[in-house]
């Protein structure tokens, strides 16, 4: 998953092309690796974006950061973008790798499920799916950053 956007005349969220994550601030980053990718683990994804919308992901496999946090990688059927979150409902997005460890920047829950739905609308997306994501989208804007 990226946070970066595509300009696109037709976005998920009218909104979407006038945010951007300000490159200039200094990120909270971690430092993980796969540990496991055999047992799927639902419970994070269900509990961020509710289980009609959870059906539209893939589990992919958990991450234990260096600091002992563990979370979950999903990948949207349709847009095949990734969103990596945690029971606690943070949100990682992938960074690349440093010293042979993957590195992932703490992102606010709301963009990371935004990202990762984006280019849903013009995917394929049905109106009531594209209700359910913004509806999603507002609760977690709400709820905040754990």
């Amino acid at each position: 998953m990226s946070l970066r956007r595509i300009g696109t005349d037709r976005v998920l969220f009218r909104d979407a092309a006038h945010r951007t994550l300000d490159r200039m601030t200094e990120k909270t980053q971690v430092l993980g690796r796969v540990v496991q990718y055999d047992e799927p683990v639902w419970e994070p994804l269900e509990l961020a974006v509710g289980e009609d919308l959870a059906s539209a992901f893939m589990w992919m496999f958990e991450v234990e950061t260096t600091d002992h946090r563990r979370f979950q990688a999903y990948k949207h059927i349709d847009t095949r973008q990734y969103l990596n979150i945690d029971d606690r409902g943070g949100a990682f997005d992938y960074a690349g790798v440093k010293n042979g460890r993957d590195r992932y920047d703490v992102v606010p829950l709301a963009e990371a499920i935004e990202c990762a739905l984006a280019s849903w609308e013009r995917l394929g997306a049905t109106p009531d799916e594209l209700a359910d994501a913004r509806a999603v989208i507002a609760r977690a804007r709400e709820r905040g950053s754990p």
